[in-house]
């Protein structure tokens, strides 16, 4: 039986038939995105062959002769043999939206620090044509000037596709060779940032306030998320004063902007003896978190169960403000009334604590977001809820693709799999891993597929991200080395045709 190859122009509307027929040489699955590689081949005469280069990024698809669709994605790469020399085109050369991040060397001889960088420059052309696909390049030792001269040449020399030639020993066979890729790659082409769901001061910078006295009873944290989140767990840089015995507690507090309005949820208990007299951050937990909805104010109120004017805590405040998200301030509630933390730097300035809020989401939330904001070549995104939460915050510069992957391997509540499939519509789904218990197809010793009602499959159409059981050779009898086989679950396959 014959496979059937069909292209469509990068824009998705339908083409003429092809006037030389390919075929495809390879094709493979994955569970993490459906469709993985493909390799087509064809062989046409000299003067049509540079006529296939049309097609990078051209949408594929590969059906069998009832139509079933059993392979899609796009062209990634083409290369013609011709005489003695390839020519190669490819995506993985293209980039049309590009920034730079660099350090720079200061006056006084020392690497500036952290990371600085450019804004993206775009080709609109280049991204309207091929769809955006981002470069962020990394240079030590640059000025700001030279990092915008060296991002914008970039980008004009990579927004197109470079042909590149090689030579080749010998006369070689004039064809064509095709490689594909599955619409869950292009994932790989955007990167993710969100600065969102945690929120810190680290300092440095001087400065400290008491609390767990009659004088000073409670010191609070204020900060607004800028999205729906869950706050899981907090720190902050405390040390004790004297011996106290008491335990401390974070509060989650409403705010009217100035002062806390109403409790939402207490931390676990720390014991006064896990303290030192010398500052160390300290961890709160609350199970389950405590639910924060998007640009609404809150306080983190540390407080302790008993108050105690020579054995109490202190917490460090940083008067050089080091903080970069908005409505960040801290107050203390001196038994009447809440009041600003002095500075004695900078007087009336309203120093924040040094504090970390971490917030989390359910992951199939956090993989409808990261596809999202990148899946440009999808028709529509679903997700469901994992159980297993994880922090919305990224920075370090990974690209879609990687984050979703590390999610999808976190797994479920249920200790299984994420997995991904784009269909031939192009719709992205997530899914759970199925019960690895209940077989949903069987293999033969000779390596052929089966449903559970004894149809073979064909061998481009595998049951891929489904558990299969080995059975004998008649497929429903026993096991064929006589004993009870786990069942096998099929993460990747590949398909080789042969003429």
């Amino acid at each position: 039986m014959s496979l059937n190859i069909t292209f469509k122009d990068r824009y998705f509307q339908a083409l003429p038939p092809l006037p030389y027929r390919c075929h495809v040489k390879s094709l493979s699955w994955s569970v993490f995105g459906g469709p993985d590689q493909a390799t087509f081949t064809s062989q046409a005469p000299y003067d049509h062959l540079f006529h296939f280069l049309a097609l990078l990024r051209a949408p594929v698809m590969v059906s069998d002769c009832f139509s079933n669709s059993v392979w899609w994605g796009f062209i990634n790469e083409i290369q013609v043999s011709y005489q003695q020399s390839f020519v190669r085109l490819s995506l993985d050369d293209l980039f049309n939206k590009v920034k730079i991040l660099y350090t720079y060397i200061s006056p006084n001889n020392q690497i500036n620090t952290p990371l600085l960088e450019t804004p993206f420059a775009d080709d609109a052309a280049s991204q309207e044509e091929y769809g955006i696909k981002e470069r962020i390049l990394l240079r030590e030792n640059i000025d700001d000037d030279l990092a915008l001269a060296l991002r914008d040449t970039f980008l004009k020399t990579a927004a197109q596709p470079r042909t590149t030639f090689a030579p080749a020993e010998g006369l070689l066979p004039t064809q064509i060779i095709l490689s594909a890729k599955g619409w869950f790659h292009t994932l790989g082409w955007r990167f993710y940032q969100n600065l969102e769901g945690y929120y810190a001061n680290h300092g440095p910078g001087p400065g400290t306030q008491v609390f767990g006295s009659n004088t000073a009873q409670r010191v609070s944290q204020h900060f607004k998320p800028g999205i729906d989140c869950a706050l899981s767990q907090a720190f902050f840089l405390i040390r004790k004063i004297g011996t106290p015995v008491n335990k401390l507690h974070v509060r989650v507090v409403s705010s009217d902007g100035s002062q806390p309005v109403a409790s939402l949820g207490s931390s676990d208990e720390v014991p006064g003896s896990a303290l030192s007299n010398a500052y160390q951050w300290i961890k709160f937990n609350w199970d389950p978190p405590v639910p924060l909805a998007a640009n609404t104010p809150y306080f983190l109120t540390l407080r302790t169960d008993t108050l105690d004017n020579a054995h109490h805590y202190a917490a460090r405040t940083d008067e050089n403000l080091n903080y970069s998200q908005p409505d960040m301030f801290a107050i203390f509630y001196n038994g009447a009334s809440w009041g600003s933390i002095p500075s004695a730097t900078s007087p009336g300035s309203k120093p924040p604590l040094y504090f970390r809020a971490i917030t989390v989401k359910d992951t199939g939330d956090l993989l409808l977001d990261l596809a999202k904001a990148a899946g440009g070549f999808f028709t529509g995104i679903q997700s469901f809820q994992t159980g297993i939460l994880s922090s919305p915050f990224r920075n370090n510069h990974h690209s879609v693709e990687a984050e979703i992957l590390t999610l999808l391997k976190n797994g479920t509540i249920h200790q299984r799999l994420i997995l991904a499939n784009v269909t031939p519509e192009r719709r992205l789904v997530f899914y759970e891993q199925p019960d690895p218990n209940i077989p949903t197809a069987y293999m033969d010793p000779t390596g052929v597929f089966y449903t559970p009602t004894g149809q073979r499959l064909p061998a481009w159409s595998p049951p891929i991200g489904q558990f299969t059981a080995l059975k004998g050779i008649d497929r429903f009898n026993r096991p064929f080395d006589l004993k009870r086989t786990p069942n096998c679950f099929l993460d990747k396959y590949h398909y080789h045709a042969y003429k």
